[in-house]
Formats: C-alpha cells, structure tokens, sequence
C-alpha cells in the first residue's frame, strides 16, 4: 500500500527529469550553433547554421548574387565562422549605341575604358562618347569613372507627350515611329501622331500621341462601332469614310468635344417642293350705263377669281418631314373684276294726271 501511494510522486519527478535534460540538449546544441557575418556591401547580415561552402551561407542569408557580383572567399571555398564574408556588388550601367539600342551590364570596372573594352566596345577618336548627358573627350575615357548611362554615337533629346504620361529620351533613332518603338509606346491603328510616323526626328523635338477612344455612328440605317483619336464629330467621319452631302448635319455638331463612347449621329437632309394655289377675290365695280333706265341696275361682266400660287419647300430629315417654308410666290391669273351697272336712261312719257294727260 505504501508503495502505491508513491507512485504519483516518482511520475512527476520522472517527468520533471525528462524536461530538464531536453532543455540542456536544446542549449547544448544552440551554443554549438555557427555564427556566420556577410558584409554585403555597407550592410552586415548574420546567419546562424552549420554551412559546407560559402554558397550555403548566402543561400541561407537569402542574397542572390549576380555573375558580375564579386564574393570573397569564393563562392566554392569551405565557409568558415571565423572569417567574414565579403560582397562588392558589381555597377549596372545602361550603354545605348546606335546599332543595338539601349543594354544594361554588370561590372566592377573602375574606368569608362576599361569597361568598354570589358564589353567588347571599341570606339575611334571621332566617336561621341556621353557620359550621364556628358561628353567625354577620346583622352579622358581611361580616367573618367563608369557612369551609370553611356551613350555612343549621334543622340537626341525629344519628350514624348502620350496623354497623362510625358517622358523625355535619348535616342539614336532616325524616324518618329522608330524612336516610339525604342521607346516602349505601342500604338493602335486608330491613335494619332504628331508629328507623323516617318517624320525625321529633330532635336528638343515633342511628339504628341494622341490615343484613340471607342464611337458609334449612326448613319443610313446602320449602327457603326469605331475608334478614332479624333474629338470633332466630322473628322471622325472623315476618317471612316462617310460623307456629308447638301445641308447633311451631325448631332453633336462639330463646336463639340467629343468623349469616349459618345454616339456621332448623321442627319441626311433632302429636300422638295410642292405647288400650292391660293384664290384671289376678284371686285365688284360699279359703272353708269344708258343702257338702263334710271334706278335699274344689272351684272355687265362678271367677275373671276385670280389665283396666288406658291412654291413650298419641304425639308425631310432622315426621310421625316422636318419643316415646311414658302420658297417663292407669283400671281399665276390676275382676278377680274365684277362689274354691275346701274342706269342713267331718263325716259320720257305721257301721264295721266286729273288734269289730263301731260
């Protein structure tokens, strides 16, 4: 029984002696843990391990290296605690020539020379050679530091202006379109250039791209979708080939800017004529006669209607009868007159009064 009662007691210290001897193995093996210091330029990193080679202890630092990067001790040579690890990361540099355009290499060459020479560039006294936009006469190149941009032979400076982004360049292309291309800008067919495409570059010289944005057209029935860099309604036609013809109108019209997925929409205008007739009331004319007795009167001649004929105008829109005007007017019939007599013929007689006849 006394044994049994002990029992709980003799589990805990077990328990307790199994967690002390895990934490002094855990501590033994940090403390045998390797301290390893990489200078990585300015920088110092620490990595704590057991590494074969020095590529391990970069891997485990996570720091990629370049070819170009120098690394002491080399990359291949045992790592060792003791002995810190050194990174000169090489220089990048952006060499734009005519031939090839622009290239960026790694190096640790001090000079400009001998960085030409390392990348198998030759250059004669007669070439321009620009150092960061500096010229940089044949002598000097073997004194002059690397520069982070060198430029051979016969660069522009022009500033391309594409909507919201404006970026200035150096370039050794001829041609507007070629200098684009260099330049990273793709274009659309829709989109528009200024100063066009095959235009020779000019130095100090801006082009303008214009982007297209997507239009509808509506004209004769049909719905067309198109783009255009255009913002006036009739160069959009122009562009799509649709005409304007008479008194042919867009809405909007041309005072108005044009947006992005606006509707342009043609307005064809014919026109034509009809004859109108209008009666014109004739007059009634009085005229003494002796060929009435006095207080008698009687039509002579009469009268005829005259007629105004007018020639209207009228204007359809897209076939629907837009407007009506008068367009001219002439008097097709004169009116004639009315004309009613009245007598003037005394007649004379015998009456018979209480007198006698007189």
């Amino acid at each position: 029984m006394h044994r049994l009662a002990n029992w709980p007691v003799r589990l805990l210290l077990l328990c307790l002696l199994l967690l002390g001897a895990g934490s002094l193995i855990a501590a033994g093996y940090l403390v045998t843990q390797d301290q390893y210091v990489i200078y990585d330029g300015d920088t110092a990193v620490s990595v704590s391990g057991s590494f074969a080679t020095v590529q391990e202890v970069l891997d485990a630092a996570a720091l990629q290296i370049r070819p170009a990067d120098l690394v002491v001790p080399p990359l291949t040579d045992p790592a060792s605690p003791d002995i810190a690890i050194q990174i000169q990361r090489a220089k990048a540099v952006i060499l734009r020539t005519e031939a090839e355009g622009a290239r960026t290499f790694w190096t640790q060459q001090p000079t400009l020379a001998a960085f030409l020479q390392e990348v198998g560039v030759s250059v004669q006294r007669t070439t321009q050679v620009f150092a960061n936009g500096t010229l940089i006469p044949f002598g000097a190149l073997t004194q002059a530091a690397v520069p982070d941009e060198i430029e051979i032979g016969r660069f522009l400076t022009i500033t391309i202006d594409d909507g919201e982004r404006q970026q200035i360049v150096r370039t050794a292309k001829q041609t507007v379109g070629a200098a684009l291309q260099e330049a990273g800008i793709t274009l659309f067919a829709a989109d528009g250039v200024e100063p066009p495409l095959g235009d020779w570059l000019q130095p100090d010289m801006t082009i303008h791209v214009q982007r297209s944005m997507p239009l509808t057209i509506e004209v004769d029935g049909r719905t067309i979708q198109t783009r255009s860099h255009h913002s006036n309604a009739l160069d959009v036609l122009a562009e799509a080939g649709i005409g304007l013809i008479g008194e042919d109108y867009t809405r909007p019209g041309p005072d108005v800017k044009l947006q992005a997925n606006n509707t342009i929409q043609v307005v064809r205008v014919t026109t034509d004529f009809r004859v109108e007739d209008t009666a014109i009331p004739y007059q009634t004319v009085w005229q003494a006669t002796d060929q009435l007795a006095i207080d008698q009167k009687a039509v002579i001649s009469y009268g005829e209607a005259g007629i105004l004929r007018q020639r209207i105008r009228m204007r359809y829109e897209n076939g629907v009868l837009a407007s009506e005007t008068v367009d001219g007017e002439w008097v097709a019939r004169e009116a004639i007159n009315q004309v009613i007599g009245y007598g003037t013929r005394i007649t004379l007689g015998i009456v018979d009064t209480p007198e006698g006849p007189r």
